[in-house]
């Protein structure tokens, strides 16, 4: 140990190494959930507001940087559960999924704000403030939910092909 202070716990062997890198490896993983969450609000806030881009490039790509690995990008352009699940076990499919997000990552983000809410209701012509929709992925619980008179109830999805069905009839 290069630095010692008096009173300091100096960590000697195997079992001291394995127990400060599972120490690092809890707080990177809950770094990652406290970020994630923290975009994932900022982004629901946005789309209350009703934002017709609540999802940002930078907020993916800076999750995907720093906890690409665990998924926290997916999970804040609202892939399901499962999948994020599944690619934080694997850490990326090995890095190899993590590294090809990264050249799907734009397309990823202006697809997730094609299905946004408000821009739905922009091509149906409504005020987008006025559309209290989940995102059109069914991302098991991490849509929008309805807030005033609806008891937080999640409420109909509405999905590009069904606001082109819509339109194309004249509404």
């Amino acid at each position: 140990c290069f630095f010692q202070f008096e009173g300091m716990p100096v960590v000697q062997g195997v079992g001291g190494t394995v127990a400060v890198v599972v120490s690092l490896v809890l707080v990177y993983i809950f770094t990652a959930v406290a970020a994630t969450l923290f975009f994932v609000r900022r982004r629901q806030a946005r789309g209350d507001a009703g934002s017709e881009e609540p999802f940002v490039f930078w907020e993916a790509l800076v999750l995907w940087c720093f906890f690409g690995p665990l998924g926290a990008h997916r999970a804040y352009l609202t892939d399901k559960r499962s999948k994020v699940a599944v690619f934080a076990a694997t850490l990326g499919c090995a890095g190899i999924g993590w590294l090809c997000d990264a050249l799907f990552l734009p397309r990823k983000v202006r697809a997730c704000n094609r299905h946004s809410p408000a821009s739905a209701a922009t091509v149906l012509g409504a005020d987008p403030r006025s559309v209290l929709l989940p995102d059109a992925f069914g991302d098991g619980g991490l849509g929008r939910r309805a807030s005033s008179g609806l008891g937080g109830a999640k409420v109909a999805k509405v999905t590009l092909a069904k606001v082109t069905k819509v339109v194309g009839s004249g509404l």
